[in-house]
């Protein structure tokens, strides 16, 4: 009889923490869909300063810059 009741008492606790398991996998899914489907800001273009070392030739409009 005293097996049969610790079989009991692990049934009970892996159900509960398969239950725990799937509200925290459930609770993450949401969020990480939430952060995916918000709307975000668009990044700023990054802007470069150059410094032009030699023009290219007329027909191309290539350069040189660092």
């Amino acid at each position: 009889m005293a097996g049969n009741r610790k079989l009991g008492c692990l049934s009970i606790f892996l159900f509960v923490a398969l239950c725990a398991s799937l509200f925290v996998n459930f609770v993450l899914m949401i969020a990480a869909f939430q952060r995916l489907g918000g709307i975000r800001e668009a990044e700023p273009i990054p802007r470069f300063r150059e410094i032009l070392l030699q023009r290219g030739t007329r027909p191309s409009l290539d350069k040189i810059a660092v």
